[in-house]
């Protein structure tokens, strides 16, 4: 078979020496858009202050499907390095009214210790002492948890992150519904 070159007519009109830097240009503009679009993501989450969007953690749709009632536009509160996410139920709009409002708020922010079981001990011990709270330790999510069934509430660390999620009241403010929150709020939760 004859090698193809730039005097053979089988071969297209445009020369060798632009071929490799044609395709090494592919090549990058390919990479530079995957990573970019990687990237996307972490951008759409960052709020004022450096802290992480708590709304951009679980949107209104996974909300209204977890908690199983329509909800108002969550309203998003930034202070510092932190961020609170405040979703709040409305009536149906054919007027069904439901006898309690619910309020589902997700805290984010950053712990500020080097390791997760160094934050989650400080917190539960200072809850204990400051507001006489005892929470439950919840495993299977994130680094560490916990859980309060008084007030509702899931703690949740990560190696960089805080989590906290307050749901109710009513059959909304569950364990199992409060997880299901924050799992989905763990997934795009920056590592």
């Amino acid at each position: 078979m004859e090698p193809t070159t730039p005097d053979n007519k089988a071969y297209p009109q445009s020369s060798g020496h632009f071929r490799l830097p044609t395709m090494l240009m592919i090549a990058v503009c390919g990479f530079l858009s995957l990573f970019l679009a990687g990237c996307s993501g972490e951008s759409e989450l960052a709020a004022e202050g450096g802290g992480i969007r708590a709304c951009g953690l679980v949107t209104q749709a996974e909300m209204e499907t977890i908690i199983g009632r329509p909800m108002q536009i969550p309203e998003e509160k930034t202070q510092r390095d932190s961020t609170t996410c405040t979703y709040v139920s409305t009536e149906e709009t054919d007027g069904t009214e439901y006898d309690v409002m619910v309020s589902v708020s997700l805290f984010v922010s950053a712990h500020g210790d080097a390791d997760a079981a160094v934050a989650y001990e400080r917190y539960v011990t200072s809850l204990k002492k400051g507001a006489g709270l005892e929470m439950t330790e919840v495993q299977g999510i994130g680094r560490k948890a916990c859980w309060n069934e008084d007030v509702r509430q899931l703690t949740v660390f990560t190696d960089r992150h805080m989590l906290l999620l307050s749901a109710g009241p009513g059959g909304q403010g569950t364990l199992e519904i409060s997880r299901r929150i924050v799992d989905t709020a763990l997934s795009r939760l920056p590592k």
